[in-house]
């Protein structure tokens, strides 16, 4: 088994560790490692594996891939190269040159007096509509600011506790001083509002399923 850490352009440029080693075809390369960062995904391990990722970025396209992404061997590598070129060549024009902000919103506290269950089903009704609400102003006074900025954006499926909002946000590197400009705007406008910006990262959230 071998260890990925990325689909990347071919660029001819030395590999950033030399415990790196790269296939390549059709202008694309597998970079990857004999052996993983370890085991479980501890934030050091987490943080040894994105250090490899960001070191690659700075010198080619990068697609990155999760922890944990396992082929068989090099052949493996070649064979998936070949199947999906066209797929790896169009999603590295996407992300060339652009990387990711993670934001965050959470909205208002519960209120002291309020139990942190619904008493009754009306009850229930009532939190959930009152939720959806204060999603829907979020959504029109923070991301749709923030996604004309990007040139994409995605949602998160399931926001942490708390939370009104999760997304991300794909952008050229030198537009990320008028996103977070932006983003300082955006709370002081919006002070019942918590933002939290996060990044740049590599492009996580706008890379298809490669390898499993």
């Amino acid at each position: 088994m071998i260890y990925v850490y990325a689909i990347t352009e071919a660029a001819g440029t030395p590999l950033p560790q030399p415990t790196l080693r790269e296939v390549t075809a059709h202008g694309v390369a597998v970079v990857f490692a004999d052996e993983g960062p370890g085991g479980d995904p501890t934030a050091d391990v987490l943080w040894v594996h994105e250090d490899v990722v960001e070191s690659l970025m700075r010198d080619r396209a990068v697609l990155p891939m999760r922890f944990g992404t396992h082929l068989p061997d090099e052949e493996a590598a070649l064979a998936l190269l070949d199947s999906r070129r066209d797929d790896f060549a169009r999603m590295l024009d996407d992300v060339r040159g652009r990387v990711e902000l993670g934001v965050r919103v959470a909205g208002r506290a519960a209120a002291p007096d309020q139990p942190a269950r619904p008493a009754t089903g009306t009850e229930y009704l009532a939190r959930r509509l009152g939720a959806r609400r204060e999603a829907d102003h979020v959504a029109a006074a923070v991301h749709e600011p923030l996604a004309r900025i990007a040139d994409r954006s995605a949602s998160a499926r399931s926001p942490r506790s708390g939370e009104v909002m999760t997304a991300s946000y794909l952008l050229p590197s030198e537009r990320v001083g008028v996103f977070t400009e932006e983003i300082r705007q955006l709370q002081q406008r919006h002070p019942d509002l918590a933002l939290t910006c996060t990044g740049p990262w590599p492009p996580y959230s706008f890379v298809e399923e490669a390898p499993a």
